[in-house]
């Protein structure tokens, strides 16, 4: 799955949340009434639903709403990990140098 971990993060705790109201294991008794109950239990049930289907809309290989694209430095290790085994010693060579290149430009984490 390409979400982001902390966007999917959240819409699996919602579908967790929501499908705990429509199954009856998270009990709304005594805190709102049968009528508003009901309402709820239909709504958890549509959100389940919506989400579900948001969850595998934004699965994808490519960057997207939910998927920032890759820093450089991953596209560029990449670009080095799929070169073909007959590439020319500059071809690697250029492609090393841009995966060095990239790695020295990302901001330091911590």
């Amino acid at each position: 799955m390409q979400i982001n971990p902390a966007t999917a993060m959240w819409i699996k705790i919602l579908i967790a949340i929501c499908t705990a109201i429509t199954t009856g294991g998270l009990s709304l008794t005594g805190l709102v009434s049968a009528q508003t109950a009901t309402s709820i239990v239909a709504i958890a049930g549509g959100l389940t639903v919506v989400l579900g289907i948001v969850m595998t809309a934004y699965s994808s290989s490519a960057p997207g709403p939910l998927a920032p694209a890759d820093p450089p430095v991953v596209a560029a290790a990449t670009r080095l990990a799929e070169l073909p085994v007959t590439a020319s010693a500059a071809d690697v060579n250029r492609a090393k140098s841009a995966v060095t290149n990239a790695a020295e430009r990302q901001p330091a984490k911590g």
